[in-house]
C-alpha cells in the first residue's frame, strides 16, 4: 500500500482521526494515458496455467500461478507472478520516441529479460534476450489478447537456429483488483 507523505506531516500535527481515516481508505486508481491505454485491461489479478516444455535434465510439466498487474510511475505497466518455487516481476512500457514497446523483468532464481518490439494491445511481438546462470540466450514472445479476461504467452528462445518453446500460458482474469 502506498502512503502520501503529506499524510505523515498531518500525523506530526496531531491530526490523528484523519490519518486513521485517510491511512484506511483505497489508493485512488490510476489509468495509463496515450500509447499504454492499450494495456489498462490488463490491470488485476489473473489465473495462469502454465505448460513448461523440457527442458535440459527438466522434464515437460504443467504449473498454476498468480499473474498481478498494476498501473507503475511513468505511464507503465509493472507486473509479478508467483507459481510455486518460482516468482518473477517487471514492467511493460512504451518508447514514443522510437515507437517501440518493451518489457523487461527478473526472477527469484537471478534470471534477466529484456526484450522490444511492435504490434497493439492484442497482439504484441517482443524479441530481446534472457540471461540466466552467467548464459544470455535471443529470446522471443508473443503476447495475445483473445478478451478482457483472457490472454497468453508463447515464449520461445533460440537454439542451434531454431525456435524452441520455453513456455506457454494462458490466463484467466479473476479480478479487476491487483497490489
Amino acid at each position: 500500500m502506498r502512503r502520501s507523505f503529506g499524510i505523515g506531516i498531518l500525523a506530526i500535527a496531531g491530526l490523528s482521526a484523519l490519518v486513521i481515516s485517510a491511512s484506511s481508505a483505497a489508493p485512488p486508481a490510476r489509468t495509463l494515458t496515450g500509447q499504454m491505454t492499450q494495456l489498462q485491461y490488463l490491470v488485476g489479478t489473473w489465473h495462469c496455467t502454465i505448460a513448461v516444455s523440457a527442458q535440459g535434465k527438466m522434464a515437460a510439466h504443467t504449473d498454476v500461478g498468480t499473474l498481478l498487474f498494476d498501473v507503475e510511475p511513468s505511464n507503465t505497466v509493472g507486473y509479478y507472478i508467483s507459481s510455486g518455487p518460482y516468482a518473477a516481476g517487471g514492467f511493460y512500457g512504451w518508447v514514443a520516441s522510437k515507437q517501440l514497446w518493451y518489457v523487461s523483468g527478473a526472477d527469484n532464481f537471478g534470471g534477466t529479460s529484456f526484450e522490444t518490439g511492435s504490434g497493439s494491445g492484442g497482439l504484441m511481438m517482443m524479441t530481446g534476450s534472457t540471461t540466466m546462470q552467467s548464459r544470455t540466450m535471443t529470446t522471443r514472445d508473443k503476447y495475445t489478447k483473445a478478451s478482457a479476461t483472457k490472454i497468453g504467452d508463447l515464449s520461445q528462445y533460440l537454439k542451434a537456429g531454431r525456435w524452441l518453446t520455453s513456455y506457454n500460458s494462458t490466463c484467466t482474469k479473476t479480478s479487476n483488483k491487483s497490489m
